[in-house]
């Protein structure tokens, strides 16, 4: 979701955000799919759609695998409430010999403190009442969601079974 116009559009596009000036080819060598919301202003791959193409994602939930007991575990991360995760975003369009290519990634933040044991790394979740803020906003305010939009405890994390794996 992006602003358009006097208000949004919905849009589809590859995941790994592919720059300005990049082709997806040279873009595939580099991962993308990411931007650290710390340095997103400041690297090259991700500052112009910092600017000027910010949206929102939206996820049902997202998987991590962290180690426990020496083991890695499958865990679905949602919000106890059921209701979709609101991603800070960026996207880009280029155009190919194929026709128009739009692109995206997701903005990861530090985790919240009940996140921590977890992984070190979480998308940056987005509240209802901060989306004027991260899609129209300055890129100051913009930034300021991505980090302090989601309180601690709103998320659950569920222990799931590898893939493949007999459930019991």
């Amino acid at each position: 979701m992006r602003r358009h116009q006097e208000g949004y559009e919905a849009s589809s596009g590859r995941w790994g955000l592919v720059p300005s000036g990049m082709s997806l080819k040279q873009a595939r060598r580099y991962a993308t799919f990411n931007a650290r919301i710390e340095s997103v202003e400041d690297k090259p791959m991700f500052r112009d759609a910092f600017r000027t193409r910010r949206c929102v994602i939206p996820l049902a939930g997202f998987w991590e695998w962290p180690m426990r007991d020496g083991v890695k575990t499958r865990v679905r991360i949602a919000r106890r409430d059921g209701l979709p995760l609101l991603v800070a975003g960026l996207w880009n369009q280029l155009e190919t010999l194929q026709g128009a290519l739009e692109s995206c990634t997701i903005v990861t933040r530090p985790p919240t403190p009940d996140l921590a044991e977890v992984h070190d790394r979480m998308p940056a979740l987005l509240l209802n009442r901060d989306l004027d803020a991260r899609l129209g906003g300055h890129p100051g305010a913009a930034r300021t969601a991505a980090l302090e939009s989601c309180p601690p405890r709103i998320l659950s994390v569920s222990v799931s079974s590898p893939p493949g794996s007999a459930r019991s």
